[in-house]
């Protein structure tokens, strides 16, 4: 099986690929920025924030989480194939 997908951490990189901060984030979402550093810790974050990161990044998060979801059924199918 798959490893977690953690949400946060692959914000985190697309932040830096771009050369942008949380703080910048946080402005561009209207959110607090203590707030946003801790839901970044997090695995998992609410569709509508994702939903809002992902427009204030260029880059669908929805995408990433699909991908995973994809990986991980093919996982199980092939398990129970066996």
């Amino acid at each position: 099986m798959q490893q977690s997908f953690h949400i946060g951490k692959e914000i985190r990189q697309e932040l830096m690929a771009q050369e942008r901060s949380v703080t910048w984030l946080a402005k561009k979402i209207n959110c607090n920025q203590s707030n946003l550093c801790k839901q970044l810790k997090c695995p998992h974050i609410h569709a509508e924030l994702l939903y809002r990161i992902s427009l204030a990044l260029g880059e669908d998060f929805f995408v990433r989480y699909s991908k995973h979801f994809f990986e991980d059924m093919q996982g199980k199918i092939h398990l129970n194939t066996r």
